[in-house]
């Protein structure tokens, strides 16, 4: 095996434990959602919250250092879909940063402090719409 098919490798499963987590948790978002189960709501909040930090961030780091790794070394940055990959990361990447992370930890701090209140379930709304979007 060379070095290139290492790193693809490397890059794939990164990508796959990343976007794929990512999916699961926003998929038991939306069923306890539809469910009106807010209990389970909640705890697919605090999920994303513990999570996001300890593996997403990451898993999403790695996946773009393995993704240029590879465009450094063999195959270019002149492609359209390594153009597309590139800017869907960055889109990605700031979403979670200046929105799930901020509002995460301000639901966080508001349970904490007042309980689970209609305010904390609206800001999970918005997070939720911002995930669909994500």
């Amino acid at each position: 095996m060379d070095w290139y098919s290492i790193v693809k490798f490397l890059h794939v499963v990164s990508a796959i434990l990343w976007v794929g987590g990512g999916f699961v948790l926003f998929l038991l978002g939306v069923l306890a959602e539809r469910a009106g189960n807010i209990e389970d709501k909640l705890q697919a909040m605090r999920a994303s919250g513990q999570l996001g930090g300890r593996f997403f961030a990451p898993m999403s780091m790695l996946t773009l250092i393995f993704g240029l790794v590879m465009c450094g070394f063999w195959v270019g940055f002149t492609e359209l879909w390594i153009v597309i990959g590139l800017v869907g990361y960055a889109t990605t990447f700031s979403i979670g940063m200046l929105i799930f992370k901020p509002t995460g930890e301000r639901m966080g701090a508001m349970v904490a402090e007042q309980g689970v209140t209609p305010a904390v379930l609206a800001i999970g709304q918005r997070m939720m719409r911002w995930a669909r979007l994500d």
